[in-house]
């Protein structure tokens, strides 16, 4: 519940809002909750260009999703550090990130998150 507030503060560009809600399940034992807050908190940062921040929470988010085994959580995670390095112009490493989103969303069987996919790559 409180990652689906955060997400409609994030759409309608209320980041400090959403802040609010990405602090309070680092609080929960719940690994789920734990990387959806840190998915959250990396996409305020994306918006906010703060790309050292965001590298930090989706990687967290990323180890979060994997140790719940939440494999559309970690393409999620993926596809976003593939997009903070290619805004950074790390285009090698951001197709690293692709290429691993593709491969989870093709294991899922996911068609339309492996169209996204493939057009970042």
């Amino acid at each position: 519940m409180l990652f689906r507030k955060g997400q409609a503060h994030d759409y309608i560009g209320q980041y400090d809002s959403v802040q609010a809600h990405t602090d309070q399940p680092a609080t929960f034992d719940d690994a789920l909750a734990q990387a959806h807050g840190a998915l959250l908190a990396g996409r305020v940062h994306l918006r906010r260009r703060a790309y050292d921040y965001a590298v930090t929470a989706f990687e967290t988010a990323l180890e979060k999703y994997e140790a719940a085994r939440g494999l559309t959580g970690q393409a999620m995670a993926l596809d976003n550090l593939g997009i903070v390095h290619r805004r950074q112009d790390d285009l090698a490493t951001a197709l690293a990130f692709y290429e691993r989103a593709l491969a989870i969303k093709e294991k899922l069987e996911d068609e339309r998150g492996m169209a996204t996919a493939l057009n970042s790559l």
